[in-house]
């Protein structure tokens, strides 16, 4: 439990009130919804203010821990959050931070220049 905190640790403490996760999840790893909702919202989610960390156990990946400073953990092992695109997949293979993003689907697309303040895409995507 989060204990009552002061300044910028207090702002951080309202927006964990209402703590939430983003997991996904596949019929083949737990047989139906139910099944996976019931193993997400059973997973153990921990907020400290004060420090700045979080920690989440998740039914899939295991312990992960991150805070304001330091590494993003994984089970107790350091994740390398550098070295691969922002997307890696058929339809964009988008550096990262993804300053320029490309998304392609046939003879369909979708450019977004950010530095550029550029929004490019085929009539479809209009």
């Amino acid at each position: 439990q989060v204990g009552v905190v002061t300044g910028r640790a207090q702002g951080l403490r309202e927006r964990l009130a209402d703590r939430a996760t983003a997991e996904d999840g596949d019929a083949g790893e737990y047989g139906d919804f139910a099944s996976f909702r019931s193993a997400i919202s059973g997973a153990t989610l921990n907020a400290d203010a004060e420090a700045q960390t979080v920690s989440y156990d998740s039914p899939s990946q295991g312990l992960i821990e991150m805070g304001w400073d330091g590494d993003v953990l994984n089970n107790g092992v350091a994740v390398d959050l550098d070295g691969y695109g922002r997307f890696e997949n058929p339809w964009s293979d988008s550096a990262f931070p993804g300053d320029q993003i490309r998304f392609s689907f046939g003879d369909t697309y979708l450019e977004l220049d950010f530095d550029g303040l550029m929004r490019e895409a085929s009539s479809f995507m209009e």
